[in-house]
């Protein structure tokens, strides 16, 4: 038993054999305390592995954040093809000149536990006063034109004070609320060749079958004086190098608005200066804090540029109680959710809800992921619940589009980035976003704010096509 096998000796009993003598190493003290000691070294490096994932984490969220501090004082700079500007900076241009620090005294001089208070609390006359120091406002300063499909910088637009703005809300005491006109399914066709004009006129022809009041410059729009509207609608729409797909969105979103009834309503359209990473969060935030310069909106709604309803009867309007989600059916999706977690295309929040979940998170370049970073501020970190219309009736197209570079972040640093979101959301949003207005415009069918919003962090990959 004490000789050892050679490969020509194996035999039946080799088995046992092997068996018997590893149970006799590892009773052996100096066995055991190899074993011991091969058994503390893995698990040393499993530590190890793991300290440095952590590490990588860390160093990405700290890194992201102190990129944010760092925009204020210039130290990111936009650029495109045509060359650089100024870096992202702590001005912002819109509804007068007022500095977004000044903002952000305003809207923070209450700590964010406490605006949550409020905001939990059915206290209105509180809220209201809460309301009041944040979206206090100077006068206008806008300009008009047209822009074609080709500008993506400010070179060669010239600025003309027009002002235009949202009617005001008058004392509507007594008068019955706005009745819809509304038909059910659309008929929704892309159209590639479709002009400004003719989407002009296809909105214009709309607006002359239901009586209704023309659109301002700037995209506003009311309902008859003669009648109660219910809300205040923003329509927010993030947007880069899309100009064909926000034609075709426009002219069946403006009318589809006017036969709602639902309230006066005005489109920003907010386009992201340069050639880096989508942000959609950031420039979400940006057209918030935008449209509360110009008017005190009561209801925000967030909509993509590249799907469009198919069905007038989806309430473009905020729940009272709760967000409403309402891109429930998108036909490239076969008119299902592919999660049930999703809240991204199309989404409203009052003004309430969004200052209390923060607005979106500023941290995600690229594709993906901010959506559900918002699912998670709204359910779990404000404990919001939110609720959508019938898959029947909230029903949308895609509209296609030219495949387009989009970036995204090297897959092990995003997924932890969204595992970090409650412990960020009351840090991470309005309250810290950094962006400066370049050009600010009353186009016949939209507001339109073309935003530096500084360059993506360093750690970001190409990695496919859109």
């Amino acid at each position: 038993q004490g000789t050892n096998l050679q490969p020509s000796e194996v035999c039946p009993e080799t088995k046992t054999m092997v068996l018997r003598k590893a149970r006799r190493f590892i009773c052996h003290p100096v066995g055991l305390v190899l074993l011991v000691s091969l058994s503390c070294c893995l698990y040393i490096y499993i530590l190890l592995m793991v300290t440095a994932t952590t590490s990588s984490h860390k160093f990405n969220i700290e890194g992201s954040a102190a990129w944010i501090e760092n925009s204020q004082n210039g130290s990111q700079s936009a650029s495109s093809s045509g060359g650089s500007t100024t870096s992202a900076s702590s001005i912002a241009i819109g509804y007068g000149v007022e500095s977004l620090p000044a903002i952000k005294q305003r809207h923070t001089r209450l700590l964010w536990d406490k605006v949550n208070a409020i905001a939990k609390s059915k206290d209105r006359p509180s809220w209201n006063e809460f309301e009041a120091r944040v979206l206090a406002g100077s006068g206008p300063a806008l300009a008009c034109s047209l822009p074609s499909d080709n500008q993506s910088t400010v070179a060669n637009r010239t600025q003309h004070r027009c002002g235009s703005q949202l009617p005001s809300d008058s004392d509507q005491t007594g008068l019955a609320i706005c009745q819809s006109k509304v038909r059910g399914p659309l008929k929704v066709a892309f159209n590639l060749s479709l002009t400004w004009q003719q989407a002009a006129d296809l909105v214009s022809a709309d607006i002359a079958s239901t009586n209704s009041t023309r659109i301002l410059p700037g995209g506003a729009w009311c309902p008859s004086a003669k009648c109660r509207h219910q809300q205040s609608l923003a329509i927010v729409i993030p947007f880069r190098d899309r100009w064909r797909q926000l034609r075709n969105l426009l002219s069946v979103l403006h009318p589809m608005l006017q036969r709602q009834q639902s309230g006066c309503y005005r489109v920003f359209v907010v386009e992201q200066y340069g050639g880096g990473a989508f942000n959609k969060g950031r420039l979400n935030n940006a057209g918030f804090l935008e449209a509360m310069r110009r008017h005190n909106f009561t209801c925000v709604i967030f909509q993509d540029t590249d799907i469009v309803p198919e069905n007038d009867r989806n309430p473009y309007l905020c729940g009272s109680v709760r967000p409403r989600h309402l891109a429930v059916a998108v036909d490239t999706n076969r008119y299902r959710l592919p999660y049930a977690a999703l809240v991204g295309g199309v989404i409203a929040f009052t003004t309430r809800h969004f200052f209390r979940v923060n607005g979106y998170s500023n941290l995600y370049w690229g594709w993906g992921l901010e959506d559900d970073d918002m699912e998670l501020r709204m359910k779990i970190g404000t404990k919001l619940k939110y609720e959508r219309p019938p898959a029947s009736v909230a029903r949308f197209k895609a509209l296609p589009h030219a495949s387009q570079r989009i970036y995204r972040l090297q897959a092990s640093r995003r997924m932890p980035l969204l595992k970090t979101a409650l412990q960020r959301y009351s840090k991470d949003g309005l309250n810290t976003v950094k962006y400066r207005v370049l050009f600010s415009s009353n186009e016949p069918l939209f507001t339109h704010l073309l935003i530096d919003i500084g360059e993506q962090p360093l750690d970001f990959e190409l990695t496919g096509t859109e």
